[in-house]
């Protein structure tokens, strides 16, 4: 038996030819990975600078309703949350510390990245001697990313991306753990 490469190899659009077309049912809220080039929409309908509720130990982000701000601002973090698509095709949510009073060069250079990340594929990398990230710009020419836009509104990715983690009342779980009600 000879194996002819050329016919068994996939071709590049293998992922179009199923003639299936993806649900979305779920979009993870995360920062891109070290190893994973990516890309931010470029369109200021699909940002927005709010609060979030971080759990580190829980691996958990909770969105916060803005008339709660001033109730839970010692729980809160704000953020700029915009949309990020890995070379992979992975869709995220990504929520960006915004600048507070003392200057933290890990949060300045997330924010760098991203808007680089705007026109050119990028990846970040931690530097802990320089207390950082690191932005390395791909170098290949790579194709323009296909954000899902015409699917999804920004408002439908947040719902996905936050399902069960979005706090509209003092009464939330989360903050009754937190205030010590329960």
């Amino acid at each position: 038996m000879t194996f002819n490469i050329e016919t068994l190899a996939l071709p590049q659009d293998f992922q179009n030819m199923s003639g299936a077309k993806k649900l979305w049912t779920t979009i993870p809220v995360r920062k891109p990975g070290k190893t994973e080039f990516f890309r931010v929409l470029d369109d200021d309908a699909y940002t927005l600078r709010t609060a979030i509720i971080e759990l580190k130990e829980e691996s958990e982000t909770y969105l916060v309703d803005g008339a709660l701000l001033s109730d839970l601002s010692e729980f809160i973090v704000p953020v700029q949350v915009v949309v990020a698509l890995t070379r992979m095709g992975s869709l995220m949510v990504w929520p960006l510390k915004l600048p507070q009073e003392r200057h933290n060069a890990w949060h300045a250079t997330a924010l760098q990245a991203a808007e680089l990340a705007k026109k050119k594929w990028i990846c970040m990398r931690a530097n802990m001697s320089a207390g950082c990230y690191d932005i390395l710009e791909a170098t290949a020419a790579l194709p323009e990313p296909e954000f899902p836009t015409a699917e999804l509104s920004f408002e439908r990715m947040l719902e996905l991306a936050f399902a069960n983690y979005y706090v509209n009342s003092l009464n939330h779980p989360l903050i009754r753990r937190l205030t010590g009600q329960v």
